[in-house]
């Protein structure tokens, strides 16, 4: 239990930070529809926020929730 808590803790503040990052880069501008090619413009971040996503959600990532997560049953 105590290493979900952890893994959640770090992969949220991840994806937290790299919405700050999107934000900054895109110069303070919040309206979505004004973030396009943001892979191509910033992708070091897009694949920070892509791997944190699919470590959160618990889609196979190794070290991740669902590889040592808790137990069914």
């Amino acid at each position: 239990a105590m290493f979900h808590l952890f893994t959640h803790a770090f992969f949220k503040a991840m994806l937290f930070l790299g919405a700050g990052s999107v934000i900054h880069a895109m110069h303070h501008e919040q309206d979505m529809n004004n973030y396009g090619a943001l892979r191509k413009k910033i992708p070091w971040t897009f694949r920070a926020m892509m791997l944190g996503t699919l470590a959160i959600t618990g889609v196979g990532i190794p070290f991740s929730y669902d590889m040592f997560g808790f137990p069914i049953g």
